[in-house]
């Protein structure tokens, strides 16, 4: 699917488990090396991903549209949904959020970029709400973008995880980056081992700034909509986080499909609208895509963040992340 950088899309993912309020994230976990056995860094197996990526398309297409069946064809009955919103019993939910929808007659959701990758599925799109805090149907405004990662067993889809933002349009962005304008992406062999980006994160937000160089592309576009393009963006960054001195980011999950890396994780942040330093509380979720150019460095960075939502606040009872 080829993106213009002002072209708006509508998405496929995110609002699934919640039609109001904000939405997803988790409880951090120890903070120090990614742990392989937390992240799922999958899958030579690209059919099985081909099959996963248009089923979970195909879901969240009807879905949005209010098609009910959708829920049936797709999802596993004791599906998993990690967004806060969801009730524990996350099938009767998905089929009470299409009747929800049964009646808009315009498109709610497009995907705009999709990663599949043996078991899973991540899907970033355009919703067409007012807001991620209120999530009314509306044709005008820009948007809200969402992620939504998708685990498959079976050819059914048996947990979920999202995150949702309110998008910000490109003339309020520090180099006037659209944020979900740019390189669709080109699936297939991975043009990366995606531990090499999580590891490039991580030591990020640690302060360090050494490998900047070696691992992104002086011509690196950055769709953040508070951060700027080039190394002297990604060098602004790292050298922000070094004043917290402590590790501000955990890695959770990491998958890769072609030249696009997604990864799941927990900044250690106040929140969303306070971007200080917080090692104790819940943080804030975050689902990062990374473009990898020809010569294996990142030329191209999308993310989508909210405030993370602790256990005991969901409405499942489920930690988000």
């Amino acid at each position: 699917m080829s993106m213009t950088s002002r072209t708006r899309r509508l998405v496929v993912p995110g609002l699934v488990a919640a039609v109001a309020g904000s939405f997803i994230v988790s409880a951090p976990a120890a903070m120090g090396s990614p742990d392989p056995n937390t992240v799922h860094p999958t899958s030579p197996h690209h059919n099985e991903a081909s099959v996963n990526k248009a089923a979970a398309i195909d879901a969240y297409a009807r879905l949005f549209a209010g098609d009910g069946s959708a829920v049936d064809q797709y999802f596993a009955r004791d599906f998993i949904n990690h967004n806060p919103l969801a009730p524990r019993d996350a099938f009767t939910g998905y089929k009470d959020l299409a009747a929800a929808f049964a009646n808009v007659h315009f498109r709610l959701w497009e995907p705009l970029r999709v990663v599949a990758d043996g078991d899973y599925v991540g899907i970033q799109g355009l919703y067409q709400f007012d807001s991620m805090t209120t999530f009314r149907p509306t044709q005008s405004g820009p948007g809200v973008v969402g992620f939504d990662l998708f685990r498959f067993d079976h050819g059914k889809i048996v947990e979920h995880w999202d995150a949702l933002q309110d998008v910000v349009p490109p003339s309020q962005t520090p180099d006037n980056n659209d944020m979900i304008g740019g390189g669709a992406g080109i699936p297939g062999h991975r043009a990366i081992n995606p531990k090499k980006v999580v590891h490039t994160v991580v030591q990020i937000s640690q302060g360090r700034t050494d490998h900047i160089r070696s691992r992104f592309s002086p011509d690196y576009i950055n769709h953040n909509p508070y951060g700027t393009d080039g190394w002297a963006g990604v060098q602004s960054l790292a050298q922000a986080f070094g004043t917290a001195g402590f590790q501000m980011y955990t890695p959770h999950r990491w998958f890769a499909d072609g030249n696009l890396v997604v990864l799941q994780g927990i900044f250690h942040l106040h929140s969303t609208s306070a971007f200080t330093p917080d090692r104790t509380g819940p943080g804030v979720v975050a689902f990062d895509i990374f473009r990898i150019g020809d010569n294996g460095k990142i030329v191209e960075h999308w993310d989508i963040l909210q405030n993370n939502v602790p256990a005991a606040s969901t409405v499942s009872g489920l930690p988000t992340i």
